[in-house]
């Protein structure tokens, strides 16, 4: 039949996924196809160990890569002999020190305290700003409407003129940037409390723990979730400390349980410390 005379009807019982997993796979899908875009096959593969390509040579930027079965050596050392960091460092004992660093270094008490305050205080000049930003917009808004309805009565008395036209279409430009500023809202964060950086140690030991179960799947979600609180871990020559850059955007997220883009709103970066 044509598809004018098809009969259509939803059947949720006969669903085999629910929503909320399906959503996660298309969503899974489309990172992978924007990483095979920008990174191509390689750089699409799920990543064979806890913070593989995560770790950075701290004397040339390069990758340090697996050199044998369980020691990372930095790729430009061993395969191009242009960088100096002879440095050899055992698979495990990274995992183990970043672990280690993720829950102890990261959100300490006294740090996230100082940030929360700065945050806090950022957040409402922010939100000052904000507010004026959209009363100014509202009165403008009022005005433009006031210079349209004058364009039209011009209009309607014969004053036809190109000129009018085209300040009328300036004018709807316009007004159409207003009402999409205006119906924005408060669209800025909410704000933090000290107790989210013992919910994220918390989560952080439980992840941890999570990477010794035996379902394959499961494994694979905790990885990936640990993965997402690291930028890059930067290895120096000798015995120098490593450099554990978190995503902290990542972070807060999981303390909080929602969403919070800390770092595109406010501009704080990340966090971090040596271990």
């Amino acid at each position: 039949n044509p598809p004018s005379e098809w009969i259509i009807k939803s059947v949720p019982e006969l669903r085999i996924v629910d929503d909320a997993l399906w959503q996660a796979v298309k969503t899974r899908q489309t990172a992978t196809r924007v990483t095979l875009q920008r990174e191509g096959m390689v750089g699409a593969r799920r990543p064979r160990y806890l913070f593989s390509k995560l770790t950075k040579c701290a004397a040339c930027g390069g990758g340090f890569i697996l050199s044998s079965r369980d020691n990372l050596r930095c790729f430009n050392n061993i395969a191009r002999g242009t960088c100096a960091n002879s440095r050899t460092i055992r698979r495990q004992e990274l995992e183990a020190r970043v672990l280690r660093a993720m829950e102890e270094r990261f959100f300490e008490p006294i740090a996230f305290d100082d940030f929360c305050r700065a945050f806090t205080e950022e957040l409402t000049q922010l939100r000052l700003t904000h507010q004026a930003g959209l009363q100014s917009a509202r009165r403008e808004l009022e005005r433009i409407k006031r210079e349209i309805q004058q364009v039209v009565d011009a209009i309607k008395a014969g004053f036809g003129h190109a000129e009018l036209k085209a300040e009328m279409d300036k004018l709807h430009a316009r007004k159409e940037t207003l009402l999409a500023l205006v119906s924005s809202g408060d669209d800025l964060p909410v704000g933090l409390h000290p107790s989210m950086a013992n919910v994220y140690r918390t989560k952080v030991h439980q992840l941890a723990a999570g990477l010794e179960q035996e379902n394959q799947e499961a494994r694979e979600g905790t990885r990936e979730a640990l993965r997402s609180f690291i930028d890059r871990i930067e290895i120096p020559a000798g015995n120098g400390l490593l450099a554990v850059t978190g995503n902290i955007d990542a972070m807060l997220r999981a303390a909080a349980g929602q969403s919070i883009s800390a770092r595109q709103s406010v501009g704080y970066v990340g966090c971090g410390g040596g271990i």
